[in-house]
């Protein structure tokens, strides 16, 4: 299914947004995806973000040679 501006008819690629991201104008709420599974979605980026995180802090560089490298 495709959703699109009413007003502009630039197509949504994010439900989650409450303006067109092309002309500005406020969306319907039909369009739009409900504020708890936005919520519940960006919750869920940001706690895979800060696993990756931590997991790059755990890695390790090796050590570097007596000649630097």
């Amino acid at each position: 299914m495709s959703f699109k501006c009413p007003n502009c008819q630039t197509s949504l690629y994010s439900r989650a947004h409450r303006l067109c991201v092309n002309c500005g104008v406020p969306l319907p709420p039909d369009l739009l995806l409900p504020e708890g599974q936005v919520r519940h979605f960006e919750k869920n980026l940001e706690q895979e973000k800060e696993a990756r995180l931590a997991e790059d802090s755990n890695l390790k560089l090796p050590d570097a040679g007596p000649d630097g490298f």
